[in-house]
């Protein structure tokens, strides 16, 4: 045992269902949560509680169900991101006791307090950022944590070190370990999303030298990614997508993720690769 906080998985999947969202209750709870930010092990402890009154009961995992098999409660989305949100801004100036937490709330290793963890480095832009969110996904097998992690993980640290953003996410890809393709592929498309983010050369040659690394992800990933990029900078995504196409080594697994992407593109940009798509192009 290594003495953290626990609930059994039999509490968190009973017969009843989960009970109404208490403003006043849940506004109580989360005030005294916002105290504990210096005692992890009674912060845990108070969060698995609160979660667990919150449980959604009626959810049971059966045979069939294998898409989700993350332990979780089940809980309202609201009352997550409420309790994320109030532990977040209790630690924004204790750094140290905030990464203690963030800690103890990922040892809990419930989704929910996953979740909780993660925020806590949302408004962080220190280098230690990266170097948690990295050790962290390493162990990580929750897509939705995993996804939370190269989102709202790196948000801010990203937004005021772009550069070194870049080489963090050319890192994870170059080890081809799909945890840390998962986090860098949703962090380089939210970065890509924002406008404020720039899209030079470092990007689009970063991107074409490991292409065939993702090709192999699933569809609709690098199609999101793809997405983003067109709606930014449609001549120069097509350009890039176009010559991978037609002389890039994974053209078939490529091909998937570019036709979701079309939509995103502008007529002309759609023609040229709707016709490299389907072989037809001129000369």
């Amino acid at each position: 045992m290594d003495g953290s906080p626990r609930v059994s998985r039999c509490v968190v999947f009973s017969i009843f269902s989960m009970p109404a969202i208490d403003p006043t209750r849940l506004s109580h709870e989360l005030d005294s949560l916002g105290g504990l930010v210096d005692d992890p092990e009674s912060a845990v402890r108070a969060c698995l509680s609160l979660l667990d009154f919150y449980a959604d009961r009626t959810r049971r995992p059966t045979l069939s169900s294998t898409a989700d098999l993350a332990r979780k409660f089940g809980a309202p989305g609201p009352v997550v991101r409420q309790l994320a949100r109030r532990l977040a801004l209790a630690a924004i100036n204790l750094p140290d006791a905030g990464e203690r937490l963030a800690d103890a709330l990922w040892e809990a290793d419930f989704r929910e307090t996953r979740l909780a963890a993660v925020a806590i480095f949302e408004q962080r832009a220190d280098d230690g950022v990266p170097t948690w969110v990295e050790a962290h996904a390493r162990s990580c097998t929750d897509k939705t944590v995993l996804s939370a992690l190269g989102g709202q993980g790196v948000r801010s640290w990203r937004a005021a070190n772009p550069d070194a953003f870049l080489e963090r996410a050319w890192s994870w890809i170059d080890e081809s370990d799909s945890r840390l393709m998962t986090v860098a592929i949703t962090a380089l498309a939210e970065a890509i999303s924002q406008p404020e983010f720039p899209l030079g050369p470092k990007l689009f040659q970063g991107l074409e030298s490991r292409f065939d690394r993702l090709a192999a992800q699933p569809r609709r990933t690098l199609g999101d990614l793809l997405r983003k990029l067109a709606a930014r900078s449609p001549a120069e995504t097509a350009q890039m997508l176009r010559y991978h196409l037609t002389h890039g080594k994974s053209q078939r697994a490529m091909a998937g993720a570019v036709r979701f992407s079309l939509p995103s593109f502008p007529a002309r940009q759609r023609r040229v690769l709707e016709a490299a798509l389907s072989g037809d192009e001129p000369g």
